[in-house]
């Protein structure tokens, strides 16, 4: 009997031993995470609105119930308070081509020629406050939805699409090939049937 039990110990052990591989999912449905952000996104440029201008994006759907993602969080809700403050600004610099939507979900500055001494230290100082915010939101995404840090990435690419969406026509945007293209109403359909720009 003992001989037995020891037979079975050994057995047991040696098979905890064995490797197993794991294939991890994505924690999250990124469709739903993406409208989720693009609905943040615009609701932040139309409170961040002066009084009377009307929001210059189209409505986006509601989702269903069902899906537990959350982008609204009493430190999400401060990160984008701070972001609705200097959101004018920021429209400005992308306006003027000062700076693009980049692939990685920032502000990445671009023609900046233009701007000297004091402006361009406002300018830098502006872009590297909105970034830092964006890092933030981010992180706090991820702990509002218990996502383990190595989903970082996947948020971050959700994240950057959304903004490649929710950019105006005329915006510098970064394809998730690294291209830079000034946004058309071509690529504008092209993102809105969520189509890749290959350019």
């Amino acid at each position: 009997m003992k001989r037995l039990l020891a037979l079975v110990l050994a057995t047991s052990l040696s098979a905890s031993c064995i490797p197993v591989t794991v294939n991890l999912t994505f924690a999250f449905p990124p469709k739903e995470m993406e409208q989720k952000l693009i609905d943040m996104e615009n609701k932040l440029h139309e409170e961040g609105q002066p009084k009377g201008q009307a929001a210059a994006f189209d409505p986006v759907m509601d989702l269903q119930d069902a899906v537990n993602i959350t982008v609204e969080t009493p430190a999400i809700k401060e990160i984008n308070e701070r972001r609705k403050k200097r959101l004018s600004e920021v429209e400005a610099h992308l306006g003027a081509g000062r700076v693009g939507e980049g692939n990685d979900a920032r502000l990445q500055e671009r023609e900046v020629g233009n701007l000297a001494g004091k402006e361009k230290a406002a300018f830098r100082k502006l872009v590297n406050a909105e970034n830092e915010d964006r890092e933030s939101l981010l992180r706090e995404i991820l702990k509002a939805n218990k996502l383990a840090d190595d989903q970082m990435d996947n948020v971050r690419r959700v994240y950057a699409r959304a903004r490649m969406k929710v950019a105006q026509v005329g915006w510098w945007i970064q394809t998730a090939k690294g291209t830079w293209v000034k946004k058309t109403e071509e690529h504008k359909k092209k993102l809105d049937k969520d189509e890749e720009i290959d350019e």
